[in-house]
């Protein structure tokens, strides 16, 4: 690709769990905490490269280098731009600062309890673990999974939430807890708004559905899985 002249294509297959692998490697590396603290932070911009269902690829790929590109020169290369999607912020500062709030009290919570505590859920593990004793449990019951998710992922990304490791036993597996990041206070304060970009939906129309070629992919791929392609 790049040499013949000819079309080619690129595609990332993702998931958070791929995050969280690379995210244990730099734990249990042998670098310094300032080594650690920049390869995380680099992990934190590939995640939103990827969760990225709006802004340009290439715009983000090239910012990563610390290089400046204008979205218009991309000609509509890169998947979300060939779907000209026009986006809306969501504000949903009301439930990260409750989120925070939550996480401040309770000092083991990995993603995947919030996400059922967040939602709800009924689950023996949420009954076991009184989740749905806590001021947040069914918040964001209205949501889907994925959506809750997407949610967390981007305050991790964005800094309001932090994962913190432990090793597990001599077999050395890592568990991660969350915890609230750098930039909580500000949220906490009303200083910072959180919003997440959703699909502007004009009136009379339906919400098409997922792009299955350049976004995200369902069916036969685990529901944290997307696909993203590029074509040059």
């Amino acid at each position: 690709a790049g040499r013949d002249g000819l079309e080619a294509s690129c595609y990332l297959y993702y998931t958070w769990g791929d995050k969280n692998k690379l995210d244990a490697m730099i734990f249990k590396s042998e670098g310094d905490e300032h080594t650690k603290a920049l390869q995380r932070q680099q992990l934190l911009q590939v995640i939103s490269y990827a969760e990225d269902e709006f802004g340009c690829r290439r715009a983000h790929m090239l910012q990563y280098f610390s290089e400046r590109f204008d979205r218009s020169l991309c000609n509509k290369t890169c998947d979300n731009c060939r779907a000209s999607r026009a986006s809306v912020d969501q504000d949903v500062s009301e439930l990260g600062r409750a989120i925070v709030a939550e996480l401040f009290q309770s000092k083991r919570m990995t993603l995947a309890m919030l996400v059922d505590c967040l939602r709800g859920s009924e689950s023996k593990t949420v009954k076991q673990r009184r989740l749905d004793k806590r001021p947040i449990y069914g918040m964001a019951a209205e949501r889907k999974k994925t959506e809750v998710e997407r949610l967390l992922h981007r305050m991790v990304a964005e800094r309001y939430l932090e994962e913190t490791f432990e090793v597990l036993g001599e077999w050395g597996g890592v568990v991660s807890y969350l915890q609230p990041a750098a930039r909580a206070e500000g949220l906490q304060t009303g200083r910072d708004k959180l919003t997440i970009p959703t699909l502007e939906v004009k009136a009379g129309k339906t919400q098409p559905s997922k792009r299955m070629s350049s976004g995200a992919v369902r069916g036969g791929v685990d529901s944290d899985d997307y696909l993203f392609g590029n074509d040059p």
